[in-house]
């Protein structure tokens, strides 16, 4: 046969390297990165449709949606507060602004949920000069070993403008 020795060759090296590449999975495991994930979703638990207005002193149903890709079972507190473009969180600092409300979910490993949240809209002043307040909400996860919260640097939030009710 032609090429035989050819095609002999190519699958002693397949196999050689599956070989390896089975070996080193074996030793090492595979890695997974560990993280954990917050998502701002409308009323209806979709993607868009958010409302651009609120009126102060009304509450707002948005959902919230949570995963735990991680190797072993988190609790999580989810924090709501009201902040502007100034005192919004960034990834390494929660917002200053005040805690309004907050949620308590333990999730098992690579588990996900949809949270369904009435949020109260208390404070509708800013200090950015834009006219529009961001409803912020926060994850933090609890670290048993130092009995104390630890702030994720994951965070979601959506602008809204504060309207005034319109009395008939």
């Amino acid at each position: 046969m032609i090429g035989s020795r050819e095609v002999q060759g190519v699958l002693l090296a397949i196999i050689t390297v599956a070989s390896l590449l089975s070996a080193t999975i074996m030793v090492k495991g595979v890695h997974h990165d560990e993280y954990d994930s917050i998502g701002l979703l409308n009323s209806k638990c979709k993607v868009g449709t958010y409302p651009s207005s609120v009126v102060a002193g009304s509450s707002l149903d948005l959902c919230i949606y949570l995963e735990n890709h991680r190797n072993m079972a988190s609790y999580y507190l989810l924090v709501y507060k009201i902040a502007d473009n100034k005192t919004l969180p960034s990834n390494d600092k929660p917002s200053p602004e005040k805690p309004l409300k907050d949620w308590r979910i333990i999730l098992a490993p690579f588990q996900n949920t949809t949270l369904k949240v009435t949020i109260p809209v208390v404070n509708t002043t800013t200090g950015s000069g834009t006219g529009k307040i961001a409803l912020v909400f926060e994850l933090w996860r609890y670290d048993a070993d130092n009995n104390t919260w630890v702030y994720t640097g994951r965070w979601v939030h959506l602008y809204v403008k504060p309207a005034r009710q319109v009395i008939p």
